[in-house]
């Protein structure tokens, strides 16, 4: 080529033609609409120094010019206005005007189309729309720019393992976004630049560009090392971490080596565009490295469970995906624990995903997710068999960390297999649940180590094996055996003796292992909270504990309040303890702001249950009470375990105040609140409700007839006084009221009439009859047959002896008490109160030869 150059001959420059003939030429072209030599020999003219008509045909070329302008505007308008005909017409002219005119060239073929497919209207505006906005906004500028920057997010997910340690701990949320918004600016920068420079060129290359690259750059590297400073310094003051920035030093070398490179290149380029290149590109080189820094600290965690050597098992993985947000949630195991909720986990739904179900699904999941930038931890949980589960944990593709673990470890029971097949079933699926229980357990104390915020919940928990064995025990679903129960406590004690959780949980199953009827026993146990309680931190020092500090507040507050009545209302130290517990009790609860949403979830809950307690501690202070104060529970919906509070404070009511309808709504609120027999159970022993022990309603509610002579409802206002006199026993008020004058006496004492005392007689010399009637809870039931006397019962037992036989039969029904000896073999009593032995018989087994049966007594 080169060659053919230089031997071909230069060819002759042609003259410029004359001035005048120029000017004819051109006015010739301008008539044509060929503009573009007019305006050439227009100022070949005017060069040669003729101006008049020169100048004179260069204003008609502007005028035409603008006029052909005119004409696409106006066609472009009536286009997108839906009329391709007169829009033609306009471009036409145009090209008259204009004939080089590119606009209206284009414009004219765009309307005659349109024509052509008898498009108008309606559509004729969107085609233009689409030409005008959407193909070169959206096919030409975005497109480029947000698949740019796709490859650039994908790139930096894939470089994020090399930026992000297994074991790095995470910045603080705060520092975590403004970096992950730092490289996501730079990036998106990068990625629309590139479209936007080709198409609108909106700056040329200059020093001072290069200079702001340059600058930018050296801001970038400063405000990431300022980040890591302030990520260290927060983590050391919140979580005692030290030594932050030794984990993320490949981060900073990263950066630092990219810059050097890039000034390196800089420095080697020799235009200023190429200079403006190569700092581009350092730039969107830092916006990688910041990139894959930030989404590698996500906490966002894929769960595939598998069993065995089979494919997914979409069962076990949903069943760790809501250990993972339950750990602490479990349901109650009686009902004065329903506020025992104590969330563990500070992962949301956001934090967690699993693998879709399906083999070709699942298979094009792992595929992608690979390039996602937003999921950081995966964790493989297999199932290798009912005693054994392995945990495989991943972070940014590199392995964190791994386990295999048995029952044995564990300290559970080994598997008992049922008599069938569907019993063992159900012990296999029980294994499974434990296990998969483990596994989650670990996972959320493996996080914790990396992601401190999730710390918060755990409660001073570092060992997973701990974590584990406490929520099994406390878990009504994975465990029965309270034996068990309680071994299984006092072993995650010994593996972390750090987990305050444990150690409470451990405590209160002890506790409530002492006898009901014990001295002192509410006492004991208010102590022992308050000792374990004074360890925790402070309220408000830390986040996270707040739901164990609502549980140890109740218990302290309930029990110093038990203590207080069980010491007939004289410990007033006890009192001031409730007090003061029960305040901090509502505060905490008050507070819930910034709980979060599981937290604030569990103290609205509690918030009824701690006024009402507060409420039972200002019934005991002198001044009149307001009549909507006695119900603090009327403004929220009501619940067993608020109902059962609720009749707590209506018989400290009726114990301090005296109010005349406190024993009927405590009733009320108990039989709303006393659903199984252990709850019934616990109301029996409660000291407050002492008080109702003699009501005959309270006792059909609870099921529990009078043990104690003196707990008969007929003594129910002078149980008391007998007591001071001596007398306990049915004997006793025998004795004590042979005469008349012993029993003048003794309705003197006890301020009632001589009636009540003939009464009180009358129901002890029942006790005498047989010794199978001498039981408080035999003399019950004959009282709750409408027979209080032996008289009545002699009048009953003559007249309708199978009916009083079915009317105490269907009382022992009620309390459950079929085994009295009185019940079971009445035919003694039955001959003591004067029916024949063949009349006994015939009531006691009617139908029978009496002659031939004869009863074993």
């Amino acid at each position: 080529m080169a060659l053919l150059v230089l031997v071909t001959p230069e060819r002759a420059t042609a003259a410029p033609p004359p001035p005048d003939v120029a000017c004819r030429t051109a006015a010739a072209h301008l008539g044509a609409g060929q503009l573009k030599e007019a305006e050439k020999l227009y100022v070949m003219a005017a060069a040669a120094g003729t101006d008049t008509c020169a100048v004179e045909g260069l204003k008609q070329l502007s005028a035409r010019r603008a006029r052909a302008d005119e004409a696409v505007t106006r066609g472009r308008e009536e286009l997108r206005a839906g009329e391709p005909a007169r829009a033609q017409k306009s471009f036409a002219l145009a090209l008259e005007l204009n004939a080089g005119s590119v606009a209206a060239a284009q414009g004219r073929s765009e309307a005659q189309a349109l024509r052509e497919r008898g498009i108008s209207g309606a559509w004729a505006k969107w085609e233009a729309f689409y030409s005008d906005w959407v193909n070169p906004v959206v096919v030409r500028l975005l497109m480029p720019a947000v698949l740019t920057l796709a490859v650039l997010l994908a790139i930096s997910s894939l470089c994020s393992g090399l930026m992000v340690r297994a074991d790095a701990v995470s910045w603080p949320k705060r520092q975590q976004r403004t970096t992950l918004a730092l490289g996501i600016g730079l990036l998106a920068g990068g990625a629309f630049l590139f479209p936007v420079y080709a198409m609108f060129r909106p700056f040329s290359a200059q020093g001072h560009l290069v200079t702001a690259a340059a600058a930018v750059m050296g801001l970038v590297l400063l405000a990431v090392a300022a980040l890591l400073v302030t990520a260290g310094r927060r983590h050391t003051q919140q979580y005692g971490i030290t030594r932050l920035g030794r984990q993320w030093r490949w981060l900073l070398l990263a950066l630092c080596t990219t810059g050097a490179l890039t000034a390196l290149l800089w420095w080697w380029q020799t235009t200023l565009h190429r200079q403006i290149v190569v700092l581009y590109g350092g730039l969107v080189a830092f916006g990688l490295l910041i990139t894959s820094a930030a989404v590698g600290q996500n906490r966002r965690l894929q769960i595939h469970a598998q069993a065995g050597g089979s494919g997914s098992d979409e069962a076990a993985t949903d069943y760790v995906l809501a250990r993972l947000q339950s750990l602490g949630m479990e349901s109650p195991r009686d009902l004065l624990a329903i506020p025992a909720l104590t969330p563990l986990s500070r992962l949301t739904s956001a934090d967690l995903s699993a693998l879709p179900s399906g083999p070709l699904a699942g298979a094009l999941a792992r595929v992608f997710s690979v390039f996602r930038p937003d999921l950081t931890w995966r964790a493989r949980v297999t199932i290798m068999d009912d005693n054994r589960v392995t945990v495989a944990l991943t972070r940014n593709s590199r392995h964190a960390e791994s386990v295999i673990f048995s029952r044995l470890d564990l300290a559970l029971p080994p598997l008992e297999p049922g008599d069938s097949e569907f019993e063992t079933s159900l012990v296999t699926d029980r294994a499974h649940a434990q296990l998969l229980t483990g596994a989650a357990s670990f996972i959320l104390l493996h996080l914790s180590q990396v992601h401190p915020e999730l710390r918060a919940g755990l409660c001073g928990a570092e060992n997973w094996k701990s974590v584990t064995q406490q929520v099994i025990a406390c878990s009504k679903s994975l465990i029965d055996d309270p034996a068990e129960r309680t071994a299984l406590l006092a072993r995650a004690v010994d593996e972390d003796p750090g987990n305050v959780l444990a150690r409470f949980e451990y405590v209160w199953a002890l506790l409530k292992g002492l006898p009901p009827d014990q001295s002192g026993r509410h006492q004991k146990i208010a102590e022992t909270v308050e000792l374990q309680y004074r360890r925790l931190p402070a309220i408000g020092t830390e986040k996270g504990w707040e739901p164990l500090h609502m549980r140890a507040l109740y218990k302290m507050t309930a029990f110093w309040l038990n203590h207080y009545v069980e010491s007939n209302r004289t410990d007033t130290a006890a009192l001031t303890k409730a007090q003061e517990r029960a305040d901090q009790l509502v505060d905490l609860c008050e507070n819930r702001e910034a709980y979060g949403k599981q937290l604030e979830w569990v103290a609205r809950r509690m918030l009824p249950i701690a006024e009402n307690l507060r409420h039972t501690v200002d019934v005991t202070r002198h001044g009149p009470l307001p009549e909507a104060w006695l119900h603090p529970h009327a403004k929220v919906p009501p619940s067993p375990l608020l109902a059962y509070n609720q009749a707590c404070l209506e018989c400290l009511l009726l114990m301090e105040r005296n109010h005349t309808d406190a024993t009927s709504n405590a009733i009320d609120d108990l039989r709303f609140a006393l659903a199984t027999k252990d709850d019934r159970d616990e109301a029996w022993a409660d000291p407050f409700f002492r008080a109702l022990r003699p009501n005959e309603d309270f006792q059909r509610l609870i099921k529990r007839p009078p043990t104690k002579f003196l707990d008969l409802p007929a003594f129910s206002t002078h149980k008391s006084l007998l007591e001071e006199a001596g007398i306990s026993v049915a004997d006793d008020l025998v004795k004590r009221t042979v005469t008349e004058a012993q029993r003048s006496a003794l309705a003197s004492y006890l301020s009632t009439s001589s009636v009540i005392i003939d009464r009180f007689r009358a129901l002890a010399l029942l006790a005498e009859i047989h010794p199978d009637l001498n039981h408080p809870t035999m003399l019950f039931l004959l009282e709750q047959s409408d027979v209080s006397s032996s008289a009545a019962l002699a009048e009953r037992a003559r007249s309708d002896p199978r009916g009083l036989l079915r009317a105490l039969r269907r009382e022992a029904g009620t309390y459950a008490v079929h085994h009295l000896p009185g019940v079971r073999r009445p035919y003694g009593w039955l001959v003591n109160v004067g029916l024949t032995p063949l009349q006994a018989r015939t009531a006691v087994w009617p139908g029978r030869d009496t002659d031939r049966d004869r009863p074993v007594i």
